[in-house]
């Protein structure tokens, strides 16, 4: 019979998953320390300009 459910170890999470989970609780926490937008573009523009002064 099928229930829909993974297998037990397939419920767990890896420690890259568990540190972007936990991540995203601190930005929840904090989104006052993080950027936020309101436009794509916008978003776009700022992560490029991040990207090629590196």
């Amino acid at each position: 019979m099928m229930n829909n459910k993974l297998p037990k170890e397939q419920e767990t999470f890896n420690e890259e998953t568990i540190s972007a989970l936990n991540e995203v609780d601190e930005m929840r926490k904090h989104p006052e320390q993080y950027p936020s937008y309101t436009s794509v573009d916008t978003m776009f523009d700022t992560l490029l300009k991040e990207d090629t002064s590196k």
